[in-house]
C-alpha cells in the first residue's frame, strides 16, 4: 500500500511538471516536485475543511478555507503550462495565509480547524520559496496572526463560530489532518531520498560507461594507429633512399586510408550506438582489406596464407570498419607470433544458422593476451585482443581464442542473414 502511494503520488506530482523551459538537472526537478507536492497537500487539506466547516455551522470559516483550493489550481496550472514556479508559490502561500488569518479571526488561538497550518506554514514556505523568502513569509504569517489575536484581546471582540461541541470534534479532526500532513511529508521525503539514490547510481553507471569508452578510444588509437604508422614510416624511409614503385605507392595510399578508417572506428565508439546504421558487407572483401597491409610481413617471415572454404557471404554489421579491425588485429597477432616459414590458415565453415571463421597459426602462444615479443622480437602491446573482443560484441559476433601447444586459433561465429521470402 505504501509502495503504491509513493508510485501514484509521484506520478501525480510529475504530471504537473512544466512542459517546456525546465532545465534538465536534478536540482531543478526536485525544486519543482517539492513545490507541486506542497501545493497538492494544501489543496487536499483545505478542500476537506470547506464542506466540514459548512456542515458544523461555521459558514465564515468555510469561506475562508475555500480561498486556498482555487488558488492551488491556478498555481499548478502556472507551473505546468507557463513554468512560473515562484509566482505559483506566492499565490498559494497567499491563499494559505488568508485561510489561517480567517481561522484565527473566527475562532482564536488553538481552536480553528486549519490550525495545523500554523505549524506547517514555516515548512511549506521554505519548501516553496527557499530559505530567505521562506523566513519572510513565515514571519509575515506569524506577525499577522499574533496581531489579530492582540487586536481581538484589546478590542474585546468575542465573535466566534465555535460551540464547545464543535470545538471538541474540530480539534479531533485537526489531529487527524495534522497526522495526515505529517505522513504525506514523510512519505514524500522517502520518495525524494529514493530518487536521489537512484540518480546517484545512474550517474555512477554513466561515469563508468564514459570511462570504458575513453579506454576503448585510447586502445584503438595507440594500438591500431601505432601498427599502421610503423608500416607507413617504413615506406617513407624507403622513399628517402629511392623512388617508390607504383605498387609501394599504392600501399602507402592504402595505409593512409586504413588510418582514416581507424579514426572513423574510434569516432563510432564515441557516439550513441543506436545512431549507428547497420550495413551489409561481403566477408571476402573485408578479409582481403584486412590481409593487404601485412603482405610485406608475410614475405619477411615467409608466411603462407592458406584459405579454406567459401568466403563469399554477406554479414549484417554495425560498421564494416569494425569488422576490418577485428580481422586485422587477429591477423596481426597471427603474423607476429608465427614461426618463420609458417602458415596462417583461414577457414570458413557453415552451421545451420551461423558462419564459423577460424584463423589459426603455429608459433608462440598468445591466447592469454599478455604483452610479449613476437617470434622475431616484434613488440606486442596485448591490446589487440581487447579491441577484437569489444568490436566483435558491438557487431553481434561471438569471439573466442584458444591455444593448444604452439597452435593458436581465433574463432569468429557470425549469424547468417535470413533470405527474404
Amino acid at each position: 500500500m505504501i509502495y503504491n502511494f509513493k508510485r501514484y503520488g509521484l506520478l501525480l506530482v510529475d504530471y504537473f511538471l512544466p512542459r517546456a523551459n525546465l532545465k534538465q538537472n536534478i536540482e531543478s526537478k526536485n525544486d519543482y516536485r517539492s513545490t507541486i507536492f506542497t501545493i497538492l497537500v494544501a489543496f487536499c487539506t483545505t478542500l476537506f475543511y470547506v464542506p466540514y466547516c459548512y456542515l458544523v455551522g461555521m459558514p465564515l470559516m468555510s469561506k475562508g478555507c475555500a480561498v486556498t483550493p482555487p488558488l492551488s489550481i491556478i498555481g499548478l496550472m502556472l507551473i505546468k503550462f507557463l513554468d512560473k514556479r515562484n509566482v505559483a508559490s506566492i499565490i498559494v502561500l497567499t491563499g494559505i495565509w488568508i485561510t489561517i488569518s480567517i481561522a484565527f479571526f473566527t475562532g482564536g488561538l488553538g481552536s480553528s480547524p486549519p490550525i495545523v497550518w500554523f505549524f506547517a506554514f514555516p515548512v511549506v514556505a521554505t519548501i516553496m520559496q527557499g530559505g530567505k523568502w521562506g523566513i519572510f513569509w513565515t514571519f509575515l504569517s506569524l506577525f499577522t496572526l499574533f496581531g489579530l489575536e492582540i487586536w481581538r484581546f484589546n478590542s474585546g471582540f468575542t465573535f466566534s463560530e465555535f460551540t464547545p461541541l464543535v470545538m471538541f470534534y474540530t480539534n479531533l479532526v485537526n489531529v487527524s489532518i495534522g497526522s495526515f500532513i505529517l505522513v504525506m511529508f514523510v512519505s514524500y521525503a522517502l520518495i525524494t531520498k529514493q530518487n536521489a539514490l537512484m540518480t546517484v547510481k545512474l550517474q555512477e553507471s554513466e561515469l563508468r560507461r564514459e570511462k570504458d569508452r575513453g579506454q576503448k578510444l585510447l586502445t584503438i588509437l595507440f594500438h591500431d594507429l601505432g601498427r599502421n604508422a610503423s608500416l607507413l614510416s617504413g615506406y617513407l624511409e624507403l622513399s628517402g633512399k629511392k623512388a617508390l614503385d607504383p605498387l609501394s605507392k599504392e600501399k602507402v595510399y592504402r595505409l593512409s586510408e586504413e588510418i582514416k578508417s581507424i579514426l572513423q572506428g574510434a569516432k563510432d565508439l564515441d557516439i550513441n550506438e543506436t545512431s549507428i546504421q547497420k550495413e551489409l558487407v561481403l566477408f571476402s572483401y573485408v578479409l582481403d582489406l584486412a590481409l593487404d597491409p601485412f603482405q610485406d610481413q608475410f614475405r619477411k617471415k615467409n608466411i603462407q596464407i592458406n584459405k579454406l572454404g567459401n568466403f563469399e557471404f554477406l554479414l549484417y554489421v554495425n560498421k564494416s570498419q569494425m569488422v576490418n579491425h577485428v580481422l586485422a588485429n587477429i591477423i596481426s597477432n597471427a603474423t607476429k607470433f608465427s614461426h618463420l616459414n609458417g602458415t596462417i590458415t583461414i577457414e570458413s565453415k557453415m552451421e545451420f544458422s551461423h558462419h564459423l571463421i577460424n584463423i589459426s597459426n603455429q608459433g608462440l602462444p598468445y591466447s592469454n593476451g599478455t604483452v610479449q615479443f613476437g617470434t622475431t622480437k616484434e613488440l606486442g602491446s596485448g591490446l589487440g585482443l581487447k579491441i577484437v573482443e569489444d568490436f566483435s560484441k558491438m557487431n553481434d559476433i561471438d569471439f573466442k581464442i584458444m591455444g593448444n601447444g604452439d597452435t593458436t586459433t581465433a574463432n569468429l561465429r557470425v549469424k547468417k542473414i535470413k533470405p527474404e521470402r
